[in-house]
């Protein structure tokens, strides 16, 4: 039989603090951890999302329309909320504002998308007359 092992603290080896805040990012990668990100799913969400912006763009939906979406979502929320108050009761015409609201957000974001998807459509050294 062998003798019994002690092991103390000193012979343990434990990284300094600085070591254990950085990881590379193969490490956060597709890691074990259920919350890691996967490098192909990031790809694949970023390329569905161009193509999204692409078929907006190539349907006729500019970066103006989406904008004027947002600021009528914005207007159709105060409106709907003014109209739901004198017929219904207040609880329920905030939800009716909130809910058209809600809608002003996504399209100044696809305002924005498209605005990006435009530029780089633009050919080089283009000015726009006006």
């Amino acid at each position: 039989m062998h003798p019994p092992v002690s092991v103390s603290n000193a012979d343990v080896v434990h990284p300094s603090p600085k070591e254990a805040r950085t990881t590379s990012k193969e490490e956060n990668i597709g890691g074990s951890h259920p919350s890691s990100i996967h490098r192909e799913d990031v790809d694949t969400r970023k390329a569905r999302e161009k193509m999204i912006v692409r078929k907006l763009h190539h349907a006729g939906v500019t970066s103006e329309h989406a904008y004027l979406a947002a600021v009528g979502s914005i207007g159709l929320s105060l409106a709907s909320w003014l109209t739901s108050r004198r017929s219904e009761d207040l609880e329920r015409a905030d939800r009716w504002g909130i809910f058209v609201g809600e809608w002003a957000p996504t399209f100044f974001a696809l305002g924005l998308a498209l605005a990006n998807y435009e530029q780089k459509e633009e050919p080089a050294g283009f000015v726009e007359a006006g």
